[in-house]
């Protein structure tokens, strides 16, 4: 089962988010950085994906709700990064550049 996504720079939404987010409760990473996905696709995967440890967010439409609302339902949540986020986590993307 899927448990990593990377789709930073396509044309995915939040209907394929919420796709994912439906079928891969198993989600322990997420990258959306420069798509379209908001708040909306973000709050599926946090209702659904309990398990996720990494999002990364940065140049999307997502905010800072978003964001909170995976904190809120991911305790194993180690690492967010969005545009935001000034102090921590800029030097690197989601894979560990």
């Amino acid at each position: 089962m899927l448990t990593q996504l990377y789709v930073k720079d396509t044309a995915v939404t939040d209907d394929g988010i919420k796709a994912v987010a439906a079928t891969c409760p198993l989600l322990t990473k997420l990258d959306v950085r420069y798509t379209d996905v908001t708040d909306d696709g973000i709050k599926a995967v946090a209702a659904t994906c309990p398990l996720l440890t990494k999002l990364d967010v940065r140049f999307s439409t997502v905010t800072d709700d978003g964001v909170k609302a995976v904190a809120a339902a991911c305790p194993g949540l180690s690492l967010a990064k969005s545009d935001d986020d000034s102090e921590r986590g800029e030097e690197g993307d989601s894979e560990g550049n």
